[in-house]
């Protein structure tokens, strides 16, 4: 039995449906849960929230979550429990973690250690607390090789849960994840990275099945209490629990994790996975639970292993550190178990780490001198593709900050076709300018939804297509005013065919723009802009 009077829910992050990648609809993946006997489910397609109808328990014992898996530039996230926004993420990763956050979300770096370049996590340096998926699906088949493939594609149809059993190997990213954790808390998680279809190529083999992968590997979630039906409750108590760090993964298709503990406890307190145990005394660290006989326990104090044995293993700790278990079975290289950590530090020290998980905030500055204050004689026009349409002049009167006139983007954003594959909007201006010695550009900003649009600065460049090289970064507008500060270091190139040298000396645009990439055709998008200066 567990040390802890906690429950236990049993469920699997990371599946992508016919919404994205994958080969089942949601309701199929939910079916597959059913049968699998899981309690939750996460439903991630790539950069998409269609599936929200379908959140809560439904007509099944099964409660399904809808997050996405957000593609930025130094790899993916995985977001869940935030509402579906009222834009397009941005691509960079500081973006998307303040966005999700906004929006009541966490986040978790998706298959960190793929092989694959374009899938695996470069953006180590992200501030924040974003968790780590410390086992994947997907990571685990790629790692262990074709041959390994091919033999586990043949036992597939006899046992297809332990022809996926084959193909687990330790996790190489254990090692990066206890090196971040020597900073800050950092949760872990299991991604199953579930399609349904193995896709080596162009082929797709329907292989492995929703069922089989969600058979295989899991995340145990401790909670106050069982879920108690009501969809919004249970929804905000999972993802609280795997933000927190309360929760450890289990491989099931070896044998049952449901009864494992880890527990720190002193004068009758107790503290569980995830938890911040003060270290004003010293604590016994207990690890137990309903374990095979021949299993054996390792406990690991920053990333370094100092006891293991067989269940129940108890000592008693003073040095302070990050503490975590993993536990083994015989003949398996992948372990069965993966705690969360226990955090056992003073209090300055606890402080200390958690403003280490804290958003930056974003920069400001004061303009040295106003480029524009849209008060009618103004160089910003607004253009749009044919299918795009624009309503009203680029200048608001009376529409600005304390009544002063305002830059005024209004739009419809047009459907791609053959004829027009991007359509746009924008709000520009194409006077050349000097910015040299400077550092950036202020604005004020507001919108009638909050919304994502690129800002773009673009020079003269022989290399660049029609001689102009676009630099550009996402801003973000609501229906307040806001001010925002967009230094020029921070402007990556649309064109990694140039110099990659902004020349602030031959400025020829300043461009605010909408497409694809920030909305979703159709739609009725209202941006006001005041103020545009120059630090």
């Amino acid at each position: 039995m567990p040390l802890d009077p906690l429950t236990r829910v049993r469920g699997v992050v990371h599946v992508h449906s016919t919404l994205s990648d994958g080969s089942g609809s949601p309701e199929e993946i939910v079916a597959a849960a059913v049968a699998a006997g899981l309690d939750f489910v996460v439903l991630t397609d790539h950069n998409n929230f269609d599936a929200k109808p379908l959140e809560g328990f439904g007509d099944t014992s099964v409660l399904t979550i809808v997050g996405t898996e957000i593609s930025n530039h130094g790899g993916h996230l995985i977001a869940l429990g935030l509402s579906a926004p009222s834009h397009r993420f941005s691509g960079n990763g500081l973006d998307a973690l303040r966005d999700v956050t906004s929006l009541g979300g966490t986040t978790f770096a998706a298959h960190p250690d793929s092989p694959r370049a374009d899938l695996g996590w470069t953006d180590w340096t992200l501030p924040g607390g974003w968790g780590l998926e410390v086992v994947n699906g997907d990571s685990q088949w790629r790692r262990a090789g074709w041959l390994h493939a091919v033999g586990a594609t043949l036992r597939y149809p006899v046992h297809p849960v332990r022809a996926l059993l084959g193909l687990t190997r330790r996790p190489a990213i254990l090692e990066r994840w206890d090196a971040l954790l020597t900073d800050r808390e950092v949760p872990a998680i299991a991604g199953a990275d579930a399609h349904g279809a193995f896709r080596p190529s162009t082929l797709s083999l329907p292989l492995p099945s929703y069922d089989a992968v969600f058979a295989t590997v899991q995340n145990y979630v401790l909670l106050d209490g069982p879920l108690t039906g009501h969809s919004e409750r249970d929804i905000e108590a999972v993802v609280t629990a795997l933000a927190r760090g309360r929760s450890y993964v289990g491989v099931g298709g070896l044998a049952d994790p449901s009864g494992f503990s880890l527990v720190a406890e002193r004068d009758g307190q107790q503290w569980h996975m995830g938890d911040r145990v003060p270290a004003e005394a010293p604590v016994t660290v207990r690890v137990a639970g309903a374990l095979p006989h021949n299993s054996e326990i390792r406990l690991l104090r920053d990333g370094v292993e100092f006891l293991t044995g067989p269940a129940p293993l108890e000592t008693q700790v003073d040095a302070q550190g990050v503490y975590r278990a993993e536990v083994t079975l015989p003949g398996w290289d992948m372990p069965w178990i993966l705690s969360n950590p226990l955090y056992f530090f003073d209090k300055d020290t606890h402080t200390a780490r958690a403003a280490a998980s804290a958003l930056p905030q974003p920069p400001r500055a004061t303009p040295d001198v106003l480029l524009d204050r849209f008060d009618g004689d103004s160089t910003f026009d607004v253009i749009g593709n044919d299918t795009t349409s624009i309503a009203g002049p680029a200048i608001a009167p009376a529409e600005g900050l304390a009544g002063s006139g305002a830059g005024h983007l209004a739009f419809s954003l047009g459907i791609p076709g053959d004829d027009h594959p991007s359509p746009f909007a924008a709000l520009g201006s194409y006077t050349p300018r000097d910015f040299s010695q400077r550092r950036g550009l202020t604005l004020w900003a507001r919108s009638n939804n909050t919304h994502r649009f690129w800002l773009q600065v673009r020079d003269r460049n022989p290399t660049g297509y029609d001689g102009v090289e676009n630099w550009v970064t996402s801003i973000k507008a609501t229906p307040d005013w806001q001010p925002i500060t967009v230094p020029f270091d921070a402007l990556r190139s649309n064109d990694p065919g140039t110099d990659g040298q902004l020349d602030l000396d031959a400025v020829v645009a300043i461009v605010l723009l909408a497409d694809l990439g920030t909305h979703a055709p159709g739609g009725d998008v209202k941006l006001w802009v005041d103020d545009l200066g120059i630090y």
